[in-house]
């Protein structure tokens, strides 16, 4: 009973933070983004959108308490299989936070179509030629940022060579969510770097996500173009800032990691367990409040503007694109590979580009090389 309580504990603020964001997402996401659906901006106070986003909340909400429900019931009864349900149970949450998504993406659809709201409109795209100049100044956060986890790893490789003699023959290398150890490794070279060499590879997929923002697709209004450029500058700018704020806190955790693996600093399941747990909760809300304060692509960003509303024309109807309940980009002829998500906050790839497909198939080549090095 007391092991069920401790991992209801270490999940359930969790689940809560994502029940938030995701309960938010449709009010964070552009304004002529409606569920995955590009809508008129003047169709947001539609009565029959706003009772989709009611039946929506109403869905989360019941379906959040269900889950809440029946994980405490599952953990209760079947404790011996604690990890298991845990994966499985987080797994099946989001399937089915997504389907409730995907009804709302189906109802909009249908409306938008119903009413013929870009029938015989006048839309564009709006491109800024000066964008590709200002980027790598204006853009992003100084890439320099990275020598601290850089500087982060270098200590964790100097302290795993000095604390190598040290080191027991067998020393766990795992704990599991109450913070006991789970499994235990030889002592090698390889074994005793294998949290560096964690870093590094988590360290280079940051620094990768952090590039995403200065190459991915430019979005501005076509009817506000100069308040929706700015938008998008503070929220690249903002978000470059907060992987790299991201990179160091994960490096900062493996290194306690580390020191506790390699048995520098004496550690029981109680203080391993709060720490797991702090950190997962913090890089959640911090990603809610930074989600909550840009919006999609700088959308509740105010700007101090005169700008006002120039013209009635629209951005331009690209729904046939996107596929999947609109969370899957599709367009061999836009040369973009990066392009802003339809429903979330940040980025996805543009999967008509072959260039695309092979950055994927790198990406799970050089994950599948990291499970065999660490195994």
């Amino acid at each position: 009973m007391r092991n069920s309580l401790i991992s209801m504990i270490t999940i359930v603020p969790i689940i809560t933070i994502i029940f938030i964001i995701q309960i938010m997402m449709p009010k964070l996401t552009r304004k002529d983004i409606y569920f995955g659906i590009r809508i008129p901006e003047e169709q947001l106070e539609n009565e029959e959108l706003k009772k989709i986003y009611r039946e929506y909340i109403k869905n989360n909400v019941l379906f959040f308490i269900f889950y809440i429900l029946v994980n405490w019931f599952l953990l209760i009864y079947l404790n011996h299989l604690i990890n298991f349900l845990k994966a499985v149970e987080i797994f099946l949450y989001l399937a089915v936070t997504f389907y409730i998504y995907y009804i709302g993406n189906k109802k909009v659809k249908v409306i938008k179509e119903r009413n013929g709201w870009y029938k015989n409109k006048k839309s564009a795209v709006v491109v800024d030629t000066n964008f590709s100049k200002e980027k790598g100044g204006k853009m992003l956060a100084s890439p320099w940022w990275f020598l601290i986890p850089a500087a982060i790893i270098l200590v964790n490789v100097i302290i795993a060579f000095n604390a190598y003699n040290r080191v027991p023959e067998t020393f766990p290398i795992h704990w599991n969510s109450l913070g006991q150890a789970d499994n235990w490794a030889k002592k090698s070279y390889k074994s005793v770097l294998s949290v560096p060499v964690a870093q590094c590879f988590i360290t280079i997929v940051m620094f990768f996500s952090f590039k995403i923002i200065g190459w991915s697709k430019q979005q501005i209004s076509a009817s506000k173009p100069e308040i929706s450029k700015e938008q998008n500058r503070i929220f690249r700018y903002r978000w470059s800032m907060y992987l790299i704020a991201m990179a160091v806190m994960i490096n900062l955790f493996f290194t306690f990691i580390n020191l506790t693996t390699l048995q520098v600093i004496k550690s029981n399941y109680k203080i391993m367990s709060m720490f797991s747990i702090s950190f997962a909760i913090i890089a959640c809300i911090g990603s809610l409040i930074m989600s909550i304060k840009t919006g999609q692509g700088g959308s509740r960003i105010k700007i101090q503007s005169k700008e006002g509303k120039l013209n009635s024309l629209l951005d331009r109807d690209d729904d046939r694109y996107w596929k999947f309940g609109n969370s899957i980009y599709v367009n061999k002829d836009d040369p973009s590979l990066f392009v802003e998500k339809r429903f979330g906050i940040g980025w996805t790839m543009n999967f008509g580009r072959i260039e695309s497909i092979i950055i994927l198939v790198i990406f799970l080549i050089i994950i599948l090389s990291m499970k065999f090095f660490l195994k």
